[in-house]
């Protein structure tokens, strides 16, 4: 697991991780300003995620497998 900051040639990069990683955290439609928790699609942990008030970027982290989203 890990960021999904990565490059693609590296070895653990997952692009199917990838996308479902990014499609839990479209699917809870967070609002700017707002901060949600739900489960991890990868390992069943729990996302934190909030959706910037100033520029409306996403921010996301497993806290089990750690993998987490900046864009």
């Amino acid at each position: 697991m890990g960021s999904l900051n990565i490059v693609e040639d590296e070895p653990d990069f997952n692009f199917d991780d990838t996308i479902l990683f990014m499609r839990a955290i479209l699917d809870a439609d967070l609002k700017w300003g707002e901060c949600k928790t739900f489960p991890c699609p990868l390992c069943q942990g729990e996302i934190i995620a909030s959706r910037s008030d100033y520029n409306g970027h996403h921010h996301a982290q497993c806290t089990k497998c750690k993998t987490s989203l900046h864009a």
